[in-house]
């Protein structure tokens, strides 16, 4: 299990995995901005992370990838700038 960001006070950009026992924050190189509100989903073996808001009222469009120890951002268009939106896979 994978989390993202959050809000506490400004918004957050941690990576945290569960393994099921126990929380670890991971460093990934490149994750994405920081924000709350963001969707995540597993779909087809991938964690797939979408849109979200910075705390200004400025929303993200973005999609990434998790792969377990990396964030990589995806080049292909998606839906329009969303926060609070929920996903769910297959």
């Amino acid at each position: 299990m994978v989390l993202f960001g959050g809000f506490s006070g400004p918004p957050l950009g941690d990576t945290w995995t569960w393994d099921g026992k126990d929380w670890t924050q991971v460093m990934p190189t490149t994750p994405p901005d920081p924000r709350e509100g963001c969707g995540i989903a597993t779909v087809g073996g991938h964690v797939v992370l979408l849109g979200g808001l910075d705390g200004a009222a400025t929303f993200y469009d973005d999609t990434w990838f998790w792969d377990g120890m990396q964030w990589t951002s995806a080049t292909t268009a998606g839906p329009s700038y969303r926060g609070l939106a929920a996903m769910s896979g297959p």
